[in-house]
């Protein structure tokens, strides 16, 4: 959660503008949980609560760590301190990983289940992830996620992801803006990754994009992460999807679209409206 004055910020309109945005996002971060739970995709999802703290036991820690270390935010349980350095020197000692996503925590919490049907998951968390430049509330270090994971055979996965496509683009559309669903690879991929070049081609993620700014985006994961967690889908390994809102980025559109005042009044009157709709039987129109 933003929580701090950005390092950039110097002047006492800037401070006062920042002490808004944070006000302001504390009541619409409600807000955006609320609008979520309104579209069906997302309907009967069981929400958990993880730590984004994994052990590097864990497989989807441990390969993301060693894919991917110059992106990794790493504690040491000997010195008990965050490594923020450079992980390729201090590789050896890292011990755990504050994951990148909010479904890894999940996979974690799932790994080794057996489930007799399709099961739905959500989780918000933050997320932490090292890159090179940081952007106030576009790129962060640490960030507000909230993720819907879904564990299914491969049929029932495309569909719903096909299902979230379309009722995110109806959201962002009631909110006032213009969504564009583009094929895209994890931002941990160098363009001449192979896995990123397969991700693309395989059109295994999409991103919603609003004025060149990913602010969603959904996965498919094919069977790869249950097979490396052991988790079934009525008695085969599992497919999975998640999609991820980065609450930070939808914050920022908005605000800068609206104004902190009319953005919460445009939260609000979208959760009544989809909440009397839902009440009278209706289905969101896709």
């Amino acid at each position: 959660m933003q929580s701090t004055i950005p390092s950039s910020v110097t002047t006492g309109s800037e401070i006062m503008e920042q002490i808004d945005m944070i006000t302001g996002y504390h009541l619409a971060e409600q807000q955006f949980d609320k609008c979520l739970v309104t579209l069906n995709c997302f309907h009967g999802a069981e929400e958990v609560t993880l730590s984004p703290i994994l052990s590097m036991d864990f497989p989807l820690a441990k390969e993301y760590f060693e894919s991917f270390p110059q992106h990794a935010s790493c504690t040491n349980n000997d010195q008990d301190e965050l490594i923020l350095g450079d992980h390729y020197q201090e590789k050896e000692e890292a011990r755990e990983l504050l994951s990148p996503t909010c479904c890894y925590p999940l996979f974690k919490f799932a790994q080794e289940k057996k489930f007799l049907e399709s099961k739905l998951y959500t989780v918000k968390n933050l997320c932490f992830r090292k890159e090179k430049i940081y952007e106030d509330w576009r790129r962060e270090r640490s960030f507000r996620m909230r993720e819907y994971i879904q564990f299914s055979t491969m049929s029932k996965t495309e569909l719903w992801i096909s299902q979230v496509i379309a009722e995110v683009k109806v959201f962002f559309d009631e909110m006032g803006f213009t969504v564009s669903v583009e094929n895209a690879s994890d931002p941990f991929f160098s363009t001449k990754s192979l896995k990123g070049k397969l991700q693309r081609q395989q059109e295994l993620k999409k991103e919603f994009v609003v004025d060149g700014l990913a602010i969603a985006s959904i996965n498919f994961h094919l069977n790869s992460f249950c097979k490396k967690c052991e988790i079934m889908v009525d008695d085969q390994v599992g497919y999975s999807s998640c999609f991820g809102l980065g609450y930070h980025r939808f914050w920022y559109i908005l605000t800068q679209k609206y104004g902190i005042d009319l953005s919460i009044k445009l939260l609000e009157e979208y959760i009544n409206r989809k909440t009397k709709n839902r009440n009278r039987g209706e289905l969101i129109d896709v």
